[in-house]
């Protein structure tokens, strides 16, 4: 130690020990410094290090202005300064206490200086997880002090505001104290004190404003449009989005930059331009397995909201309540996400997220509300007689059913007939006998809708598939089709839009821009809802145009892979549809095919709902001419030309069969049909059809009989003799000729009459 260091640690120690002997603490002024908070950091530790770890407080703007230069000091009133004592605080690894003898000294939180990899200084002081009252207490701290210029108050005025800002009393003893400043100390990870004596004020730790720094740093860049800001705009834009003054010493600190250092590059990107610095938010792509399970926990959000009551519930209880409700642990990056607000706000159609000071409370939207409430009346009215209920007793069974009253403001209503008007497509109110009357209306099934939507869908062009059809165009497709409308009243849905919704495995809806003339108040164009078959059914519409191709609308299993991607032109993979397997994949389409028999001998089965053939516009199927072949087609017949009538294909195709492998064992033409059984038309005689009938008895030989024996010494050709109204000579008008094989005549020729006669004839 040199001669100079010396005599500046003997001066340094006689100051300590005189000034601490005869100070007063009702004379200390807080000082207030304007420093960044990067450049104390460095002289704090080289400070710290001359001093041994520990330097008192009261000595610090003397010894920095001793090694350093000095301090920029003011008062209270300086604007622009923030509390020295404060600010050292803000610097990691450092740590101001209070001594045995009551004077507060700066020193390293371990003792030691920080290590590369030492704890950062936001974990120090834990929230009070055990004490509700205490973590109530720490929101109403931050709350109140927010309301405070810098943040800054008192400790002889906190009594008062408290009770001024919320109009209660702070009572010591609520909390299991019976001092007021020992409750304060309680709460030290929000709250911190500075000064000593009756001059001590209240202020916000440094982890709690870098906390609020950045909840309102992300509410004013979700605030812009391009989710970005210049630093050169930053005050104007806080300006906009918060309606007051920006000042960077409301958050304790001299510096912005000092705020944006404390913020994880995962919540905010700040990114050096030529010009200017640029704070934006980080934007990460999310996998579509990830959007799709987004969608799942919107569905378990509604769901775990509409057992709350009014369909609402606190930020603070959502994953406890969801553990619970749920049986599982809600993990944020199964879905993609770091922050559980940020999952709320990707689900801005099923919640909303309300700010009451501190304390944020999720609610349904307005549209999953009336949901909510179609199905509680539904419940209500079923336990009633008759599925009715008195409008006067509305109200009173409601809070009799679910244990809370029934408030219209919730549902934007101000009265009971407003309300009970936006829930048409579930109840009518109607004149009874006691005066008016809510009763249920008789809804349809969704069943049949659901298959005649999947059939006019399934309907479409190749092309337009992936694309879907616009909704309008869906409801006037549906008139053209069943020639009715549409209402989607009559199946409990306000709109045709949410009976869609309602198909979330069948059927998706996504919004485009219209590229019309259209356009709204914003200057864009007219947003156009479109539908479409999701990934699986457009699978499944392959199916449905395969098994059209096969008699009967049947396939062995067996077989069904190959064909399949003969037909198509690719192959199967039902893992590209989530299923291990062909069969659980073909399972998850009940709507469209079932499978019969066991083993080997399994079929495949087209629903008789799926069965009706689409127009010969549309190429569910292959058509005649197409370059798309059966899977059932020979190389050889798929050159048949698709112009010839059905008999001249099979004629030709087996002409050009010039093989010397047996016909039978193989393949057979796709144009050969399949033969098929039809009973003949039947003359209905008065006579007994059941006993025999010894002698038959005797009829006057007619015109017409002699026609038919006339007849039958013609042609032998079996078609030529079903035909014989083309091979019989004509006869007078009003006569009528009976085909050779007609009942009538063969009771000439046997002893015993049949019903009706099958004969072999040529399939479709």
């Amino acid at each position: 130690m040199n001669v100079y260091s010396f005599f500046f640690f003997l001066t340094i120690i006689f100051y300590i020990f005189n000034s601490e002997a005869d100070f007063d603490p009702e004379s200390y002024k807080i000082p207030f410094v304007v420093m960044s908070l990067s450049s104390l950091s460095a002289e704090v530790h080289s400070l710290l290090q001359m001093h041994d770890g520990t330097l008192p407080l009261l000595s610090f703007p003397d010894c920095y202005a001793a090694a350093f230069s000095p301090l920029q000091v003011g008062n209270e009133t300086l604007e622009d300064g923030v509390p020295l004592e404060h600010l050292i605080t803000c610097v990691p690894s450092i740590a101001v206490v209070t001594a045995q003898n009551g004077f507060k000294v700066i020193k390293w939180v371990n003792n030691k200086p920080p290590g590369q990899n030492s704890e950062s200084w936001f974990q120090r002081c834990k929230s009070p997880v055990g004490n509700p009252q205490l973590v109530q207490f720490s929101r109403e701290i931050i709350d109140l002090l927010k309301s405070q210029p810098s943040c800054l108050m008192p400790i002889s005025k906190f009594i008062p505001s408290y009770h001024h800002h919320f109009a209660k009393q702070c009572r010591v003893s609520d909390y299991g104290f019976s001092k007021l400043l020992e409750l304060l100390e309680a709460v030290p990870h929000v709250l911190q004190i500075i000064g000593m004596g009756t001059k001590r004020l209240l202020t916000l730790t440094h982890r709690a404003q870098v906390k609020r720094f950045t909840q309102d740093l992300l509410k004013l860049l979700k605030f812009q449009a391009s989710k970005q800001v210049a630093l050169k705009d930053f005050m104007q834009a806080y300006h906009w989005c918060f309606s007051r003054d920006w000042r960077v010493t409301d958050y304790g600190v001299c510096d912005l930059t000092d705020l944006l250092a404390e913020i994880p590059d995962t919540t905010i990107t700040i990114t050096n331009q030529t010009t200017d610095t640029v704070i934006s938010v980080p934007k990460r792509e999310r996998t579509v397995e990830e959007m799709e399970r987004t969608k799942q926990f919107a569905k378990e959000a509604v769901d775990l909201l509409r057992h709350q009551p009014h369909c609402r519930m606190p930020f603070s209880k959502f994953i406890p309540t969801y553990h619970h409700h749920f049986g599982r642990q809600c993990k944020l990056s199964y879905y993609g996400f770091t922050k559980l607000m940020e999952l709320f706000e990707a689900i801005p159609d099923n919640l909303t997220v309300l700010e009451c000071g501190e304390e944020k409370v999720l609610i349904l939207t307005e549209v999953e509300r009336i949901k909510a409430l179609a199905a509680q009346l539904v419940k209500l009215l079923r336990a009633q007689k008759n599925f009715s209920l008195s409008v006067s007793q509305l109200l009173v069974e409601y809070s009799k059913t679910f244990g809370y009253g029934l408030r219209l403001q919730d549902y934007d209503a101000a009265t009971l007939p407003a309300l009970l008007a936006k829930l048409c497509h579930v109840v009518k109110v109607v004149d009874g006998s006691d005066g008016r009357e809510v009763q249920l209306i008789n809804r349809k099934s969704l069943r049949l809708l659901t298959t005649q939507l999947l059939a006019l869908l399934m309907s479409q062009e190749s092309d337009q598939v992936a694309k879907g059809m616009k909704v309008e165009e869906l409801s006037h497709q549906y008139l053209s089709v069943h020639g009715a409308q549409l209402n989607p009243c009559e199946y409990g849905f306000l709109s045709l839009s949410e009976l869609l919704k309602s198909l979330p495995f069948l059927i998706e809806l996504y919004v485009e821009e219209s590229g019309e003339n259209v356009e709204d108040c914003s200057g864009g164009g007219r947003e156009v809802e479109w539908v479409r078959l999701t990934r699986l059914y457009q699978f499944a519409r392959s199916v449905r145009a395969l098994l059209h191709t096969y008699h009967y609308n049947q396939i062995f299993l067996t077989e069904f892979q190959g064909a399949y991607s003969k037909f198509t032109g690719c192959s199967l993979e039902s893992r590209f549809y989530g299923y291990m397997s062909v069969d659980d994949l073909l399972g998850a389409i009940p709507q469209v095919v079932w499978i019969k028999g066991h083993a080997h001998k399994r079929i495949i089965v087209l629903k008789n709902d799926m069965k009706a053939k689409p127009s010969s516009s549309v190429p569910s199927s292959p058509q005649p001419g197409e370059s798309m072949e059966s899977p059932r087609d020979s190389p050889i017949s798929s050159t048949t030309s698709g112009t010839q009538s059905p008999g001249c294909d099979a004629d030709s195709e087996l002409l050009r069969l010039a093989s010397p492998i047996d016909l039978l064992c193989g393949p057979v033409p796709s144009c050969l049909p399949s033969p098929q059984l039809h009973p003949d038309p039947v003359l209905l005689q008065q006579m007994d059809l059941i006993d025999f009938e010894r002698t038959p008895p005797p009829q006057p030989q007619t015109e017409l009989e002699s026609v038919e024996e006339a007849a039958a010494d013609g042609p032998s050709d079996p078609a030529e003799r079903r035909g014989g109204s083309d091979a019989s000579p004509s006869l007078p008008e009003g006569k009528n000729i009976l085909s050779m094989d007609s009942p009538g005549r063969r009771a000439s020729r046997s002893r015993f009459k049949l019903a009706a006669n099958f004969s072999f004839t040529e399939g479709l």
